[in-house]
């Protein structure tokens, strides 16, 4: 039963104050997961000119206003939703969020409050608690003072696998979820290991090899230039131990990832001077390029059904997120904000999409998209960054890597276990307190 729970709460808490009714706002949302922005926008724009529907018809266009980046509309929108609406929690949240990326930060708070004042129960709380650190209980899981990074859940969720640079270079290492011992994997002096991925079956470890030794993890968040090292894959069979080289030439590589049924592996490469998407067979084999053109496509991930790659793609220096088929066919673009958006991860059941997005100077949020309608809610905003995020095999966990302390470390969140609305009382009262004193 508890692999069900995470996906049920996670819906409860996107749908908000418009309950649990999908239509017609459901449709202008699945236009708009298609990629038919205007034709949501139109479908909310004529639910906001009835008297019945203002509340939601405003409320959805002021949500596809934020998704837009176009804040100052998001909150006007909000405001005629609550006027229609005044009971509606989760339109006073959109508010308050909508000033909060406007730094307009006391208002914001102020809002936040009224809105659990509203109701201390419900979907609006956690997105609440999301605007103001983790929407979560989260657990720090790595203590070591130095680097630990690129975190991925075995298949059968006991154990996790990352870098650690706890000894000098970057090494994978294992952690035993339930006494949380720690085993190293690799043990080399002259190169750093990382991005390890599990096939399906968890017999086999997938990660790259980069001969270089250093002391802090190496993390670029974009796109262009992650694959400028000369890299190799290896292949370890973990019944044996014994690791196979794959030759995933041309060019520097890096970011390599099983499909789900574990015969191909996606990975980047530096070709014609820029970065793009290659995918070859386990073995190394019968190499395809996916992406072409003079942008930068990076960081790779597969949808759980094995249809769809979401990429990382650069242009005017800014970092959108979009997705092809596997064979590179049908191209389409999944964020179009002023923001950065970097490459995340899929639930298990391919429903939704955790990823990174930049919104300011070293703060780096996460975020949850539902991949149907590609509606977004914050799973964390802290100052710093929260990266590399993926999913549990169960679908309740997410698990990242965040240099909210000192160093790079591992955190993971419980998406069964929401904040409480007494704990954000205390915290914005007392962010408010502060901020007037200052």
């Amino acid at each position: 039963m508890r692999a069900r729970v995470a996906p049920l709460l996670i819906l409860a808490w996107l749908v908000g104050g418009a309950g649990c009714q999908r239509d017609p706002v459901g449709d202008g949302w699945a236009r708009f997961g298609l990629g038919d922005s205007a034709g949501a926008r139109t479908a909310f724009q004529e639910l906001a000119g009835q008297r019945e529907t203002a509340g939601v018809g405003n409320a959805a266009l002021a949500e596809l206003h934020l998704l837009m980046g176009e804040d100052a509309d998001a909150e006007a929108r909000y405001q005629a939703a609550r006027a229609a609406d005044p009971a509606n929690a989760d339109y006073v949240v959109g508010y308050g969020q909508a000033l909060l990326r406007q730094d307009r930060t006391a208002e914001a708070y102020r809002a936040f409050l009224d809105a659990l004042e509203v109701a201390d129960e419900g979907a609006h709380v956690a997105r609440v608690a999301g605007l103001l650190g983790d929407a979560h209980k989260v657990t720090r899981l790595t203590r070591t003072s130095t680097d630990n990074y690129s975190p991925r859940f075995s298949p059968d969720g006991a154990h996790v696998f990352f870098t650690s640079h706890v000894d000098g270079n970057g090494d994978l290492v294992r952690l035993t979820l339930e006494t949380r011992e720690l085993q190293r994997v690799t043990d080399t002096a002259t190169t750093n290991e990382y991005g390890a991925n599990l096939s399906h079956d968890g017999a086999r470890l997938l990660y790259s090899s980069v001969q270089h030794r250093t002391n802090a993890g190496l993390i670029t968040l974009q796109a262009s230039g992650s694959a400028t090292r000369s890299e190799v894959f290896l292949v370890r069979d973990l019944a044996t131990d014994e690791d196979r080289m794959l030759s995933p030439s041309p060019g520097p590589v890096a970011n390599p990832l099983f499909s789900p049924d574990g015969t191909r592996i996606l990975f980047e490469a530096i070709t014609d001077s820029n970065l793009d998407i290659w995918t070859m067979s386990d073995l190394g084999k019968d190499r395809v390029r996916l992406t072409t053109g003079e942008e930068d496509d990076g960081e790779p991930a597969y949808h759980p059904s094995g249809d769809r790659v979401v990429f990382v793609r650069t242009h005017d220096r800014n970092f959108e997120l979009m997705s092809m088929a596997t064979d590179g066919t049908d191209l389409r673009q999944v964020t179009s904000t002023p923001y950065n958006e970097f490459g995340g991860a899929f639930s298990p059941d391919g429903k939704w999409y955790v990823y990174p997005v930049e919104r300011g100077f070293a703060t780096t949020e996460l975020a949850l998209m539902e991949w149907s309608t590609r509606r977004v809610r914050t799973l964390s905003r802290v100052q710093g960054r929260c990266i590399q995020p993926s999913f549990s095999p169960d679908g309740t966990q997410v698990i990242f890597a965040s240099d909210r302390s000192d160093y790079l470390e591992l955190y993971l969140m419980d998406l069964t276990q929401p904040a409480k609305a007494e704990t954000l009382r205390r915290l914005l009262r007392g962010r408010l307190r502060a901020s007037s004193q200052q």
